[in-house]
């Protein structure tokens, strides 16, 4: 990689992941209110550059008609691109929601306790609590039902 390459539109990516088998059960309920594609537009279908507009909102000293509205939005949908990203990323990868207690003690040459290796970090469940659980209870119970790990 020579940092050369372009990044693909949030579409292409959406695409791949509804393809994937593996997250179908997540995917579907993500796509259950279009969200993405209500984001997707809002934000120009890009990652990391945005309508000149939208940056516009963030200068006090111009005079934007529904300002909070729009900021409101903005808020909105990168609260349901964090939901999106940690449900994906836990729903995938389980471990990494483990606590360090099981790897601690397996450092420190002792026993870990029986079934520490599912103890939950109460920092990611505060997250998901607060992100995925709040939000999306239904999302958060399929994480739930799909893990061996101890979520509350």
């Amino acid at each position: 990689m020579k940092g050369k390459e372009i990044l693909p539109t949030i579409r292409k990516i959406n695409d791949y992941l509804k393809k994937s088998e593996k997250l179908k059960p997540i995917i579907e309920l993500l796509d259950k209110d279009n969200f993405l594609k209500k984001t997707r537009k809002r934000c120009n279908d890009n990652l990391h550059y945005n309508y000149y507009y939208n940056v516009l909102l963030n200068d006090n000293a111009i005079y934007i008609k529904n300002r909070l509205k729009y900021l409101d939005n903005l808020e909105k949908d990168l609260d349901n691109i964090i939901l999106q990203h940690l449900s994906l990323i836990f729903f995938l990868n389980d471990h990494y929601m483990m606590s360090s207690d099981y790897r601690d003690c397996i450092d420190l040459g002792l026993i870990p306790e029986e079934n520490s290796q599912y103890r939950v970090d109460p920092f990611v469940q505060y997250i998901l609590d607060k992100t995925v659980r709040e939000n999306r209870p239904d999302l958060y119970e399929l994480i739930k039902n799909r893990t061996e790990m101890q979520l509350t």
